[in-house]
C-alpha cells in the first residue's frame, strides 16, 4: 500500500480507577500483558506500516520488557507522554511526524487498555479513512436508557439512545490534519476528549463505523473480568 500507516498506541495513563499499584496496562491477562496483546492486535493487520508506543517517562524497560517478543522491524520506539491524553497524542503526532516514510501517512491512535480489538476492525478503520478521506471512528449504539442530569442530581432530560454512540479507538485522521487539530485545541485551550472531537473543532470531516462490543476499555476490575470471559471463549 502507497500510504504509511502507523499506530500511536496509548499506555501512559495510570488507571486510578483499576486500583492495581501499576500501569494497567503492564497487568498480565490470561499469560500476556494488556500493552503486549494491543501491540499484537495492529502486528496481525497487514496494512499497518510502523507502531509507536506512548508511555510515561520512566516506563520504558518496563514496557520493552514485555513486548520484546514481538518487536520487529515494525517498531517505531518509545515516545514520553503528558499529563493528558490529549497532550500524549500530540507528543507521539510529533514524534510520527519524523519518521522516514514517503507521503503522508494515516495515524491510527489507540488506547492500549483496548486489548481485545480485532484486526478486522482496525482494517475497516483505515479503509473507510484512506477511501473517504473523513476521519472514522468506531463506536457502538448505546442500549441503556440515558438522563442527562445537573450537578445537584436533578433530572434536565432524558436523551434519544436511538441516536446515541459509545465511542472506541482506534480513531484515525492523516498525520497533517490531525496534528493541525490538535495543536490548534491546544493553542485555544479546549477541552477535547477523543481524536474526533478534536477534528470536528476544526472542522473536518468525521464518520463512524460500527464498533464491536468485545473492544471494551479496561477501565475497573469488573472490564478486566469481562475481558477474561471474552478470551477464556475465543480459546
Amino acid at each position: 500500500m502507497s500510504t504509511p500507516v502507523y499506530v500511536l498506541l496509548l499506555a501512559a495513563g495510570r488507571g486510578a480507577r483499576f486500583g492495581a499499584d501499576t500501569n494497567k496496562c503492564f497487568v498480565d491477562l490470561r499469560g500476556k500483558s494488556i500493552l503486549r496483546r494491543s501491540y499484537e492486535a495492529f502486528l496481525q493487520s497487514d496494512l499497518v506500516s510502523g507502531i509507536a508506543v506512548v508511555v510515561s517517562k520512566g516506563e520504558e524497560d518496563k514496557a520493552e520488557s514485555l513486548l520484546h517478543p514481538v518487536i520487529d522491524q515494525r517498531f517505531l520506539g518509545f515516545v514520553n507522554g503528558g499529563k493528558e491524553r490529549a497532550e500524549s497524542v500530540l507528543f507521539g503526532l510529533r514524534y510520527l511526524s519524523r519518521a522516514p516514510e514517503n507521503g503522508m501517512p494515516l495515524i491510527l491512535v489507540h488506547d492500549a487498555a483496548r486489548c481485545l480489538v480485532s484486526p478486522n476492525l482496525i482494517n475497516q478503520c483505515i479503509e473507510a479513512s484512506l477511501r473517504d478521506h473523513v476521519g472514522i471512528a468506531p463506536a457502538i449504539a448505546v442500549t441503556d436508557t440515558i438522563r442527562q442530569v445537573a450537578e445537584n442530581g436533578r433530572i434536565e432530560s432524558r436523551l434519544n439512545r436511538d441516536r446515541l454512540r459509545a465511542m472506541q479507538t482506534p480513531q484515525c485522521a492523516f498525520l497533517d490534519i490531525l496534528t493541525f487539530a490538535y495543536e490548534t485545541c491546544e493553542r485555544q485551550q479546549l477541552t477535547i476528549t477523543d481524536d474526533l472531537s478534536a477534528l470536528e473543532a476544526v472542522g473536518y470531516p468525521v464518520r463512524l463505523i460500527d464498533g464491536e462490543s468485545r473492544n471494551l476499555k479496561i477501565t475497573t476490575p469488573e472490564d478486566f473480568d469481562l475481558a477474561e470471559i471474552w478470551l477464556e471463549k475465543a480459546e
